[in-house]
């Protein structure tokens, strides 16, 4: 039984795959999309307390408007998937984007950051090239939406896991 055992443990460990993110991207504004979803659970709240003898049809109603409220937001983003390097690769990278003399810092602040997004972007047939990326990076984001996505590819590979096993 210990050999089973150790055996899937083996598989398991061996078939792990490196860590990914999710980044929302903001694509539109989300400003009547979000009031609209507040207005649709509040609609679906008020549904569920009526009792008269359309209040069934009143809540398939209001979470259809729910549902659509949903779809509205989520079309205001766009998913970027972000895969952490292999640690070789990264380490290399921070040896390529040391840090600046006189600063107390990791790596490179100012270079690093871009260069580990654009190393673990994941693009698709359907995604911007690495080119389109860095252009998008330098020219379409807001400061804030800059840092958030770096930080975002930065987290996935500098990684610290807690190694406690989560409680329910």
């Amino acid at each position: 039984m210990s050999n089973t055992k150790k055996a899937g443990r083996r598989e398991r460990l061996l078939a792990r795959k490196r860590p990914t993110a999710v980044y929302q991207l903001a694509v539109a504004d989300d400003t009547e999309a979000k009031a609209e979803l507040e207005a649709a659970k509040d609609a679906l709240e008020v549904a569920k307390f009526r009792k008269d003898d359309s209040a069934e049809q009143a809540v398939a109603d209001a979470e259809e408007r729910l549902a659509a409220a949903r779809e509205a937001v989520e079309a205001c983003y766009e998913p970027v998937t972000l895969v952490a390097m292999p640690p070789t690769e990264f380490e290399a990278l921070i040896a390529e984007h040391p840090a600046r003399e006189g600063e107390e810092e990791a790596w490179n602040s100012d270079t690093f950051p871009r260069a580990v997004f654009l190393a673990c972007v994941q693009s698709g047939e359907d995604d911007p090239t690495a080119e389109e990326w860095a252009e998008l990076v330098d020219r379409s984001l807001s400061q804030g939406e800059r840092t958030a996505l770096l930080m975002a590819a930065l987290t996935v590979n500098a990684r610290w896991p807690s190694g406690t096993v989560p409680n329910d």
